[in-house]
């Protein structure tokens, strides 16, 4: 899940930025309304903050870009000023009061509604996790870890998530068809995570403090990394969006001499997305050094390529790629081989 705020303001102001982030909310921060609607149609971020416009042009894309945030579910809060305007814009899109934040901001008000909005994310997505995807597990229930962390009679459910394995044990007087309407301070009494790394279960707490299940640090740590391998900046940039935005940790490269350093010394790389037409050294020519360095067996390898022809792709296949993508990158297609690629390789290494 991306926890990711993309906040639109013509100046930034590092004093509430920084609060935030010290928040453990992740920020980026934009300063137009051109940069903002490319950043979220590649990859959707958690919410947006946007000030609203002044300018005439930007006042007129404004109930275009609010639908289409609407229409991608994405929340949003507008900053609004003693202005005419504003308070004109904001009764033509039917900003609900609750979405509108008074300037200059105060990183305290505004923070308590990002990490209110990040906990109820965190219980909707368990809901719809438990829901959709998770199986209960009744051979976990005997565990010391999950019997410390529950008094009373509980149940364990467990399914995937970001390419490793979470579990959810939750008490017995808790509906899990009902997790996501809980309130805060319930669910952190009824329900707890835990995520399964390196054969061990590490529990992950849902933290007002923090307004996430899961730190920087703690995901970096447990998720899959994932390098690309491009020498052109702006598809690394592209690919980076998209991957970050889905949640995993990005390693970048713009050589095959530069990947395999970085793979010796990050064991955590999964999965690695390799130009075919790298100057120097090409893709199959550093699939070949993954093999001589003994390192294939720990990655997967997807190709990016602008070139389709059947050979080089069963070529590909037979010097141990798993998959392909060709270029212009399109994110749902990379989205769609994420799942496919990393799942049953940290499936077999959790079992």
């Amino acid at each position: 899940m991306n926890r990711k705020i993309l906040v639109c303001t013509r100046s930034a102001d590092a004093g509430w930025m920084d609060q935030l982030l010290a928040a453990g909310i992740q920020v980026t921060h934009v300063t137009a309304l051109t940069e903002l609607e490319s950043r979220f149609s590649h990859a959707r971020p958690a919410g947006v903050v946007l000030e609203l416009p002044t300018d005439g042009e930007e006042l007129k894309q404004m109930p275009r870009l609010w639908r289409s945030l609407q229409e991608q579910h994405i929340p949003v809060w507008a900053v609004f000023a003693d202005d005419p305007r504003h308070s004109a814009l904001m009764e033509m899109l039917a900003i609900p009061q609750e979405q509108r934040i008074a300037a200059p901001i105060q990183p305290i008000s505004l923070r308590q509604k990002l990490v209110i909005h990040t906990l109820r994310m965190d219980l909707l997505f368990l809901e719809q996790s438990i829901s959709m995807r998770a199986k209960k597990a009744p051979q976990l229930e005997s565990l010391p870890e999950f019997k410390s962390a529950m008094s009373g009679k509980f149940s364990v459910f467990r399914f995937p998530v970001f390419g490793f394995q979470m579990a959810v044990v939750v008490h017995e007087s808790i509906e899990v068809e009902k997790v996501g309407s809980l309130a805060i301070e319930e669910a952190q009494k009824k329900i707890k995570t835990f995520v399964l790394y390196e054969r061990k279960w590490h529990p992950l707490e849902l933290n007002p403090e923090v307004g996430s299940k899961v730190s920087d640090e703690q995901m970096a740590a447990l998720s899959p990394g994932v390098m690309i391998v491009e020498d052109s900046a702006s598809e690394r940039m592209v690919l980076d969006r998209i991957l970050v935005g889905c949640g995993y940790t990005v390693v970048h490269a713009s050589s095959g001499a530069d990947a395999l350093k970085l793979i010796q010394k990050n064991r955590n790389i999964r999965l690695v997305f390799v130009n075919l037409e790298l100057p120097e050294m090409d893709g199959f020519q550093l699939m070949s050094l993954f093999e001589r360095h003994g390192i294939s067996s720990q990655l997967r390898v997807c190709l990016l390529t602008s070139n389709n022809q059947k050979k080089l792709i069963e070529k590909a296949f037979a010097l141990g790629a798993r998959d392909f993508i060709l270029k212009p990158i399109d994110p749902d297609t990379v989205v769609d081989k994420l799942s496919k690629l990393l799942n049953p390789l940290m499936s077999r290494q959790a079992a």
